[in-house]
């Protein structure tokens, strides 16, 4: 007689299943693990894990989901792929990082006309330089130093000429970057896409801040859909187009960096507006954010009804400024909301203490301008004075409303003032 216990069948299926999992594990593929890769552009031969070029990196990775890494080094020029209209194209990927050598890399191409003097747009070179489509939580980053600035390497990424980067279905971080010369817009963030641009200089001598400029088209242009959200340096400068805007959401905020500093976005010398809300769009401003002489060029309103101006909010578009925020010496109205569009100066309650005083001053055709049943709200923290003709003007159609203590000249014959 065997008096040995009775084999349990549920533990025997088990003891299969975990040896069917164990099999599976010793023999699955490599791709699961994530991968560096290198590009060294300008190389004439290169043995894996090296490629001569981007295109052929990228083609390189095993598995496109995992935390993949790509380096590059050198001058990646002219990369194209074969039957689509992009330079170089970044598919389906996620959680990849691409960052410059420690030298530095450039991505250029030549594709696109000089910027036209009166249209900003009318030259948009068909191919970008860089193109983002489906892939999810990227990073594209450069490590300069802050002795180097915007116009030498020391790590940074630079991304020169065609269209600038075109990104479509896909969400970025850029840090370290400089984008310039870009036929069209330095970055177009097409629909249901989220950048962010995370400039930093708490780690002395790495300094991560992105410099937008010298593009035909703005340094940001978002779509229905889309957001751009810039924090800690970043500088967008010397664009035809103006700074940053469009149809999506676009916040900009300079507060406190990783290591406690007062970090400070610029937005200087461009020859459109500053920033803008077109269309339903919304922009913020908030923190020691600057805007200076911009809308240099008349001819450069980058909006339907020729509006020039540092901010612009048009056709239901949306425009919040913070406090600390600096709007000084800009060619035409500081503010200007058309046709039904909705700005607020400063938070609706003020709690104490205080925010920093939001100052808007020396701007050639006013402070804040409202027209078409446009309505703006003020508070307090709202300082606006020295600006030519008034600091606050409202057609018939419009109103201003709240707190306006801080607006030295205003002409509105509709408002809930308070000033006495």
């Amino acid at each position: 007689m065997d008096n040995r216990p009775a084999k349990n069948p549920r533990a025997t299926v088990w003891k299969s299943l975990l040896l069917v999992v164990g099999i599976a594990m010793l023999f699955a593929p490599a791709g699961a693990r994530a991968e560096t890769l290198t590009a060294d552009c300008g190389t004439a031969i290169a043995t894996p894990p090296h490629y001569t070029t981007v295109t052929a990196a990228l083609a390189a990775f095993v598995d496109s989901t995992v935390r993949n890494t790509l380096i590059i080094n050198g001058t990646c020029h002219n990369e194209s792929v074969p039957g689509l209209i992009d330079g170089i194209r970044i598919d389906g990927f996620s959680r990849l990082t691409v960052r410059a050598g420690g030298s530095g890399a450039t991505l250029s191409h030549d594709s696109g006309l000089p910027c036209a003097p009166t249209a900003p747009f009318s030259n948009f070179s068909t191919i970008p330089v860089l193109t983002i489509v489906d892939s999810h939580q990227l990073i594209v980053e450069g490590f300069g130093t802050n002795a180097g600035g915007p116009g030498v390497n020391g790590g940074r990424l630079f991304i020169t000429g065609g269209n600038g980067i075109s990104i479509e279905d896909s969400s970025v971080t850029f840090r370290g970057v400089t984008i310039d010369n870009s036929r069209g817009s330095a970055i177009g963030v097409g629909n249901g896409s989220s950048v962010s641009l995370q400039g930093n200089r708490s780690n002395p001598p790495v300094n991560t801040e992105n410099f937008l400029q010298n593009n035909c088209g703005p340094g940001v242009g978002t779509s229905p859909g889309s957001s751009a959200n810039l924090s800690g340096w970043n500088t967008i400068q010397n664009n035809q187009g103006g700074g940053a805007g469009g149809n999506g959401r676009v916040s900009i905020n300079a507060g406190l960096d990783s290591g406690g500093n007062q970090t400070t976005i610029l937005i200087q010398n461009n020859q459109g507006p500053a920033g803008g809300a077109n269309t339903g769009g919304f922009l913020s401003l908030g923190g020691n954010v600057i805007v200076q002489n911009n809308a240099l060029n008349p001819d450069v309103t980058m909006y339907p009804a020729g509006m020039r101006a540092a901010l612009v909010a048009y056709s239901q578009g949306i425009v919040f400024v913070n406090g600390q925020v600096q709007i000084l010496n800009n060619q035409g109205p500081a503010i200007w909301a058309d046709l039904q569009s909705v700005v607020r100066l400063g938070p609706p309650v003020i709690v104490p203490p205080p925010p920093p005083n939001l100052t808007v001053s020396g701007n050639t055709g006013g402070g804040l301008k409202l027209t078409h049943m446009s309505v703006a709200q003020s508070s307090s923290i709202a300082v606006m004075t020295g600006n030519t003709g008034s600091d606050a003007s409202c057609d018939t159609s419009s109103l201003i409303y709240g707190d306006v203590t801080g607006i030295s000249v205003m002409k509105c014959s509709n408002t809930e003032q308070t000033k006495k």
